[in-house]
């Protein structure tokens, strides 16, 4: 009887404990110094969309957007299904979305996202 909540206990200690946002292989959230993040989606109604994503990092060419793309802890794109899920995601990983604007790239407007790490309780 006190197995089960002996496995929990020890689950809920091997979970992470800190929230983990990768861009390519690299933590943003383990970056101090990285205090804002501006977001693009790529994709469209009938596909997952991907996301690429700036925090300051050189510039990736096309042989290395995996590097600028939000990725799993495997290094592994993250697909999402819909914009909202995105800003979900990154709200729950301690980031809030503080503006959106839009940029001109190639024949169409295109929305940009830029986000800020959210205050730690020690900051406030």
């Amino acid at each position: 009887m006190k197995t089960i909540p002996t496995l929990l206990l020890l689950l809920g200690l091997t979970a992470p404990l800190s929230a983990q946002v990768y861009v390519g292989d690299t933590d943003i959230n383990q970056l101090d110094y990285v205090e804002y993040l501006q977001i693009d989606f790529h994709g469209d109604w009938t596909t997952p969309f991907v996301v690429i994503a700036d925090y300051g990092q050189p510039p990736c060419t096309n042989r290395q957007r995996a590097l600028c793309r939000l990725c799993d802890e495997h290094g592994n794109e993250r697909r999402f299904f819909s914009k909202m899920e995105v800003f979900n995601f990154l709200d729950a990983q301690g980031w809030e979305h503080r503006e959106t604007y839009q940029t001109m790239y190639l024949d169409h407007l295109d929305d940009v996202h830029l986000f800020r790490r959210k205050p730690s309780a020690g900051d406030r």
